[in-house]
């Protein structure tokens, strides 16, 4: 084991055994760590013992999760460890961002017959769009097969092509200008990365130590790339994973990406066992559940007390469900926790399964939305700078945003934000504080965000956030902040700005989500609606998968859990609600005695 040169986590912070020899281990590991393990803490820890004992030289870390709001949640967790001096030395990104700045960056080394243009058009409408196009000049019997042409396109590695799909991909790289997904990018940047030695050697020039996290859920095509990049290097590698939570198989989660990694990459293996998140009765379930997840059983041990609470709810109809859940939100609002603690989880259109809840809950002034089009958006680097500036501009001063701002403007000049640039900004701020209480429009938003744009300098942002260096994502991403922004303005018009924006952050909300969507985040209180056949309409051909996402919903609890059951849910196609299909699920909760039952 390498000495640790004096280190120590942070005061507060404790870590298990194979936690300590992870880190100060030069060999690649890899490491599975249930719910509730404290993946980012150790992933942040890491990273405070890589800076501390001066191995980077010149060199940064790479840390890639596979969630927007993960990436962003590890670098804030490592510089509020480590302070903001290390911010400059990691890349916390997704694997889709950092395979599109590689493209980006080195668009020129992409083999030609390949080559996407330099203003291609990442946008999922469009996108579909043109493959409709493309697949009926291709194709006779386009609807049938248009779906499946997709998942192909997404999944597959570009060698492994037939010629009808390579032909797809050179229509849709030959339009003018391109459209792209970001799994064809991916793809592209395979290519690139071995058609041109030059491209890798560059990478493994600038990283020393890369770190993944919710390693399960890589595909068959990121890991592809992730190994040409680093296999057969000297760098350490870290994969973070749980077997358990393993449930973007639909997606293309490659189901043996744990053996790959420790055949190709000579890895460590450790296990992580504790669970900080949860209460002891969740706890408990937690280690019931395992029996269904075809995992080794971890012995049981009865709760140390009493904390929190597991319903299952048994309703006739979706309208009792909705009375009855709104009432114990409020009750638990009332007893001081905060809305945005508590979450509402389906397994599928939580839009639909939330409905009747939305308005019963609006009916006690409790606001709840559905995060599908906020959570991703919110995590933008230059929708944080965005609200940043918005709100200088609203209340003069705020900590938060003016630590994202003067850091921006601080990246762009490569040193420190003057105290006379801090003037100038301060000035060009004051300048449009009035046209805030004239914003009743989209066309007066845009005016304002054109502004702050101007201010913030669009090429300094592409060139300080490199997910935006190419195409047009980045107006795809600014036309959809407007739209969301402008509804939240209309929402609260009668309320001061930063209401506005702490309510496009979810600050005074209850979310509503999908059980894939809520992954890496935790809840005090979380209700699972529809535990029923139709929710779970995939499971004889995907039981396993179904199996652990439940898990995962399960997981997302710290205090309290309730599952809910309809024999008659009206808003949907088929009203009559059954649980034979799921009944291995339901059978885990009726016989443990940790879960109260009720039938209304």
């Amino acid at each position: 084991m390498e000495k640790n040169n004096g280190w120590k986590p942070t005061i507060g912070i404790d870590l298990e055994d194979d936690a300590f020899c992870a880190i100060y281990s030069d060999k690649c590991q890899l490491i599975t760590a249930g719910p509730g393990a404290g993946k980012t803490e150790l992933l942040a820890q890491m990273i405070g013992y890589v800076f501390s004992s001066n191995r980077l030289g010149r060199k940064k870390v790479l840390a890639i999760s596979f969630k927007k709001d993960s990436a962003k949640n590890l670098l804030d967790r490592v510089i509020k460890r480590n302070g903001n001096k290390f911010s400059d030395a990691i890349d916390s990104l997704t694997y889709d961002a950092f395979f599109k700045s590689l493209m980006d960056r080195f668009l020129d080394g992409v083999p030609e017959a390949t080559r996407p243009t330099q203003d291609y058009i990442l946008d999922e409408v469009q996108f579909k769009e043109s493959l409709q196009e493309v697949v009926n000049l291709v194709f006779d019997n386009s609807q049938i097969i248009l779906n499946n042409i997709r998942a192909e396109l997404d999944r597959t590695i570009y060698s492994d092509y037939g010629i009808d799909f390579k032909r797809i991909w050179k229509k849709l790289i030959d339009f003018k200008p391109s459209r792209l997904t970001f799994s064809m990018i991916t793809n592209v940047t395979l290519l690139m990365l071995r058609k041109n030695p030059l491209v890798n050697r560059a990478v493994l020039a600038t990283y020393e130590y890369i770190f993944l996290d919710e390693f399960q859920d890589t595909t068959s095509l990121q890991y592809e790339v992730i190994k040409q990049i680093f296999k057969g290097s000297e760098k350490k590698i870290v994969a973070v994973g749980d077997d358990k939570q393993k449930i973007m198989t639909w997606a293309g989660a490659d189901s043996n990406i744990f053996g790959k990694f420790k055949l190709d990459f000579h890895s460590d293996e450790r296990f992580l066992y504790l669970n900080h998140r949860s209460s002891d009765i969740l706890i408990c379930l937690q280690r019931e559940l395992y029996s269904i997840l075809e995992v080794q059983k971890v012995i049981d041990s009865s709760p140390i007390n009493n904390d929190g609470e597991i319903k299952l709810i048994n309703f006739q109809n979706n309208q009792q469900e909705s009375t009855m859940i709104a009432k114990k939100i409020k009750t638990l609002i009332d007893a001081g926790v905060s809305p945005n603690e508590i979450v509402i989880l389906s397994k599928q259109k939580p839009e639909t399964y939330a409905e009747f809840i939305m308005i019963e809950l609006a009916n006690l002034n409790i606001n709840a939305r559905v995060e599908t089009v906020y959570q991703d958006l919110i995590k933008e680097n230059a929708v944080q700078l965005l609200l940043g500036m918005l709100m200088l501009v609203y209340k003069g001063h705020d900590i938060g945003s003016w630590s994202i701002i003067s850091d921006y403007f601080r990246r762009t000049k490569k040193e420190s934000f003057s105290l006379n640039e801090m003037k100038i900004l301060d000035s060009e701020l004051i300048k449009i504080k009035g046209k805030f209480l004239t914003i009743h429009t989209k066309e007066q938003l845009n005016i304002l965000l054109s502004e702050l744009l101007q201010i913030i300098d669009v090429n300094n942002l592409k060139g300080v956030f490199s997910e935006y260096s190419q195409g047009t994502y980045l107006d795809t991403v600014l036309e959809r902040f407007s739209d969301l922004f402008l509804l939240e303005i209309f929402k609260n018009q009668d309320k001061g700005f930063d209401i506005v924006i702490q309510s496009f952050l979810g600050e005074h909300s209850l979310p509503i989500m999908t059980i894939h969507k809520s992954k890496g985040l935790e809840f005090h209180s979380v209700f699972f609606i529809g535990l029923e056949d139709s929710a779970f309409w995939n499971f004889r051909n995907q039981p396993l998968e179904d199996k652990r996402a439940f898990f995962v919903a399960v997981s997302r609890a710290k205090k309290n859990l309730y599952f809910t059951y309809c024999s008659n849910r009206t808003n949907i196609k088929n009203p009559a609600q059954a649980k034979r299909q799921i009944n291995e699920i339901y059978a885990v909760l009726l016989n443990s005695k940790y879960v109260q039952k009720i039938t209304v």
